[in-house]
């Protein structure tokens, strides 16, 4: 069974970009490759539900690369339960009903080619307790 960080971690990879905890550092010139995936991590204690921040980072002149994965990522949360398994529970990852799924979000950056989606899910957690 996978602690918290290894869980979530390992489903954000899945969707064949590499994905970062958002509160990695990254030295200057060791900073990742577009197009890339952060995500809040939920690895404090949940005893109830909560929503997490999930960006999706392109370097693009065009949105259709991003919102095509973002649709994606929705479509997969919408067909599967997504739960993950983790020491002494489980997480489950869903699609809020109260916030938009997924939005354009300003990157911070004066390079107008950098883009970020911004993605809100809910995490409920569920323990063996």
């Amino acid at each position: 069974m996978a602690d918290k960080w290894q869980a979530q971690d390992a489903f954000w990879n899945s969707f064949g970009m590499l994905a970062f905890d958002d509160q990695m550092v990254f030295t200057e010139g060791n900073e990742p490759q577009y197009p890339y995936i952060t995500y809040e991590s939920f690895g404090g204690v949940m005893d109830q539900g909560t929503t997490l921040s999930v960006n999706l980072w392109y370097e693009s002149t065009a949105m259709n690369a991003m919102k095509q994965k973002a649709d994606e990522i929705l479509q997969y949360m919408k067909t599967h339960k997504t739960i993950l398994a983790i020491d002494g529970g489980y997480v489950w990852l869903k699609v809020s009903e109260t916030v938009p799924f997924a939005r354009p979000f300003p990157t911070g950056s004066d390079d107008k080619n950098k883009k970020r989606i911004l993605i809100q899910v809910e995490a409920e957690c569920l323990t063996n307790a």
